[in-house]
């Protein structure tokens, strides 16, 4: 709820994109953290909730979503 409600309230105030990340370890420094403190990345399921919750506030406005990882993916894969 607080990752919608955010960005309902910059969206309406004519912010025209959003920045969300799936660290949770202080990446942003706007202050806001949707993770357990130094916890590193957001599991999968929450990454995916927030996008969902950060799409869904800015619904009708002209706001974009810009979702970045700090994922370096598996460089082992075969």
């Amino acid at each position: 709820m607080q990752v919608y409600h955010n960005c309902k309230r910059l969206a309406q105030a004519g912010v025209m994109a959003i920045t969300v990340e799936d660290s949770g370890d202080g990446g942003l420094n706007c202050g806001y953290h949707y993770a357990s403190e130094g916890s590193g990345l957001l599991d999968a399921e929450r990454w995916a909730a927030n996008i969902q919750a950060a799409v869904d506030g800015v619904k009708g406005t002209e706001c974009m979503i810009i979702a970045r990882t700090e994922s370096k993916g598996d460089w082992r894969l075969r």
